[in-house]
């Protein structure tokens, strides 16, 4: 099996996700990444990196069906929650 990493910038030039492709299916992998702010009083501040990694992950997916509208894109969601 082969794969190739392409990695994606948001709207501000950060980059915000990693996409792998599986060569020998043509299947691609959308991979997130977080370590979430922690103080016992920012549940609030969680909950809106949350939403907003969400957005982020189902932009990357809708781009993805775009390019490929004939291939499903999965979401692997890893991280520090700090929950």
């Amino acid at each position: 099996m082969e794969a190739e990493q392409h990695n994606d910038e948001g709207e501000d030039g950060e980059e915000n996700g990693l996409r792998v492709g599986c060569c020998s299916q043509g299947r691609q992998i959308i991979v997130g990444n977080t370590h979430l702010f922690f103080h016992p009083l920012a549940d609030h501040i969680r909950l809106l990196q949350a939403v907003i990694l969400e957005k982020e992950l189902e932009r990357l997916q809708a781009e993805v069906k775009q390019e490929t509208p004939h291939k499903a894109a999965g979401i692997i969601l890893c991280g520090d929650l700090n929950r």
